[in-house]
């Protein structure tokens, strides 16, 4: 019989963005990149929107999008073996501050043959903390992010 799952783990991966400005995916010819490890139940994810609803003689008639705060999320990671971690990032050219894109990638077993997973990717992030915590069944740790933007669930990925 199946295992029935209700919380989503997975992978997640990272690629060094561009110096380039603005909120689209984009990464130089040959970019550093990573597996950071193995996402546990437990991420948050946070995409704050700022609508205004505006008025037709008194009636309100329709929502429009005044602002889109950056996203913050957080990831309870099972240490990769891999030690490509975006921590010490060289600053991309045209950048003030190394950025680094992030995805994503839930598994999900019950489905496998259908997809490959569901991903989110964040857009531009910088690395606000990672305090790791050692224990019997691998190191973990706890990364928090902001990125620009995010996007997802989607079905296919960049980077896994």
């Amino acid at each position: 019989m199946a295992e029935i799952r209700v919380l989503q783990e997975g992978t997640l991966r990272w690629v060094l963005a561009s110096g380039q400005t603005g909120t689209a995916w984009t990464t130089a010819a040959t970019p550093q990149s990573g597996l950071i490890g193995f996402v546990q139940p437990g991420w948050t994810f946070n995409d704050p929107r700022e609508y205004a609803t505006p008025e037709d003689r008194g009636i309100p008639s329709h929502h429009k999008l005044v602002r889109r705060a950056p996203v913050e999320a957080s990831f309870r990671v099972l240490e990769g073996v891999t030690g490509d971690w975006p921590i010490n990032l060289a600053t991309a050219t045209g950048s003030t501050i190394p950025a680094f894109h992030l995805e994503w990638k839930q598994s999900v077993p019950a489905v496998e043959a259908a997809t490959t997973g569901i991903y989110y990717r964040l857009h531009r992030c910088v690395l606000l903390d990672a305090p790791v915590t050692e224990q019997p069944e691998g190191n973990i740790h706890e990364f928090r992010v902001r990125g620009l933007i995010a996007s997802g669930p989607s079905n296919t990925g960049f980077l896994s």
